[in-house]
């Protein structure tokens, strides 16, 4: 039942036996050694990433051992299409292979290590597809007998189990089981596994606001992922090298035979004129791939370079943000608190109440900018629906409570992706402009317009309040500290902001940038 863990360096050899098979089964017209195979076929071709043939030769091999009720042969067939269905990430797909799998298992009454590895993978699909009760049936009652220990999927089942933990809210146990699949060595392709216990150990550090770990674990993960991409590449070419040569000599077996004697010195004479011609196509083909897999490595170093330079931006910020804003926040509630106590041992209960009560209003304070620094790293929330989100609901929280009519107007494409720090800087001036007018505009209209095509967005915020004072001179030179950060965010996003105010038709924000 288990998948077999061939070594990737004989891949190669499974591979043309898997091809001699077919070709003979089908010379010989036998259904049985056809089925198998085709199997045998498959399963291969899936683990050197062919899955839309693989899916044909299972296809074949399925309808066969049906016809002849083998139920080894369907336990094999049905189990890996489940897991084509799995790589391909049709969950539904493979969910219905490993129902039917478990159905046939358990009718044949096969062993408890076999049913283990079958349970595993129907809990995993459920889990995939949001039945977390049914898939906490399947992998609780794993777990509670500990099946699974010394298993040879024991690193799928505790993976599979962490998913489950942080979808439940048990961060501790996620993190326990991930890590634990994460270190475990079973066999030598497992960097599938590597890579989603990476991303459950990201996604739980996030979730328990452990921001460095969770970005750690998100670069591992990356890193897996980058692997994994890699060695699909290397089973790919090494598949069509071989399919290539196994055709050829099909083809020079198929001359040699069909050809009669009195032909066979013309047609060697040919086969060397074609050898001759397709070495050097063999050898144009090489250089051609050459340059593919140098250009490829070209733009791979230059992806990662570029990102490497996006985190070493995103961690300045980070530091930055952290230093400024939370630091000098927590400094004041420290401040705070030494008065709060002194007072209160002074018997001043109305001090005291008043300095609990900056305590308190500068603790909310924090978390909410705690909460926008974890949502600007976030990179799932890198798109343009992510950004109008936050804006919508962060100037409905400010202004309505003020009696302030708030009008937020958007056109573009929603589900484009923006880089982090043009998201976070984009945001925080709208953050500025909005506080600006609730506090100090006397403003009773705020209408926000924002406008995005292709990779050019367009901001503006509107109020009908009594304008920016003056005395601190023009408006677009000089100000106060809200608008010389906002002018110092935009520079860094290297945006074109205009900032014009006239009393008391009241000011206007606009923001031009191209990402």
């Amino acid at each position: 039942m288990h998948r077999p863990c061939v070594d990737r360096k004989r891949w190669g050899e499974a591979f043309r036996v898997a091809l001699v098979a077919v070709a003979k089964a089908e010379e010989l017209d036998d259904d049985l050694l056809r089925a198998f195979a085709y199997n045998l076929s498959g399963f291969i071709r899936g683990r050197l990433g062919d899955l839309d043939q693989a899916a044909k030769d299972l296809r074949t091999s399925l309808h066969l051992a049906d016809s002849m009720d083998i139920t080894l042969l369907r336990l094999r067939n049905h189990s890996n299409w489940g897991y084509m269905m799995q790589v391909k990430g049709r969950w539904r797909e493979a969910l219905d292979h490993y129902r039917t799998l478990h159905t046939i298992a358990i009718a044949s009454d096969a062993s408890k290590e076999d049913m283990s590895e079958i349970e595993t993978g129907v809990g995993y699909m459920l889990l995939r597809l949001d039945s977390l009760d049914q898939a906490e049936e399947f992998l609780g009652r794993l777990h509670r007998t500990k099946a699974m220990v010394g298993h040879p999927y024991e690193q799928e089942f505790n993976t599979a189990w962490a998913l489950l933990q942080l979808r439940r809210g048990r961060y501790q146990e996620a993190v326990k089981f991930a890590r634990t699949a994460f270190a475990t060595e079973q066999w030598d392709e497992n960097d599938v596994i590597k890579r989603d216990a990476s991303r459950v150990l990201a996604d739980t550090y996030k979730a328990l606001g452990q921001t460095g770990e969770a970005l750690k674990w998100t670069e591992i993960a990356h890193q897996w992922e980058d692997s994994i991409r890699y060695r699909q590449q290397a089973d790919q070419a090494m598949r069509l090298q071989l399919e290539s040569e196994f055709a050829q000599r099909a083809i020079s077996d198929s001359l040699a035979h069909a050809e009669t004697e009195a032909l066979l010195e013309q047609e060697r004479a040919e086969v060397r004129s074609m050898d001759r011609e397709h070495r050097m196509q063999r050898i144009n083909l090489f250089v051609l791939i050459g340059f593919v897999i140098l250009f490829a490595g070209v733009l791979f170093i230059r992806s990662r370079t570029n990102r490497r330079m996006q985190f070493e931006q995103l961690r300045s910020r980070l530091s930055r943000d952290l230093h400024d804003d939370i630091g000098s926040t927590l400094s004041s509630i420290n401040i705070l608190s030494s008065v709060a106590r002194r007072k209160a041992e002074a018997g001043d209960e109305a001090g005291a109440a008043a300095s609990l009560s900056g305590i308190s209003e500068r603790t909310q304070r924090l978390q909410r900018n705690m909460s926008d620094i974890v949502w600007s790293v976030d990179p799932e929330r890198d798109t343009v629906n992510e950004l109008l989100a936050r804006m919508r609901e962060f100037g409905a929280a400010v202004l309505e409570p003020k009696g302030v009519v708030f009008r937020f107007n958007s056109t573009g494409e929603s589900n484009a992706t923006m880089p982090p720090t043009v998201k976070s800087d984009l945001y925080l001036i709208f953050k500025e402009a909005v506080n600006n007018a609730a506090k100090h505009a006397q403003a009773t209209e705020v209408v926000v317009t924002f406008a995005q095509e292709k990779n050019n967005l367009r901001l503006t915020i509107a109020d009908n309040g009594i304008g920016l004072d003056k005395s601190d001179g023009p408006v677009n030179s000089g100000g106060g500290n809200g608008l010389r950060n906002m002018r110092m965010r935009a520079l860094e996003m290297k945006a074109e902001l205009r900032i014009s105010s006239a009393t008391p038709h009241g000011t206007t924000i606009d923001l031009a940038v191209a990402f």
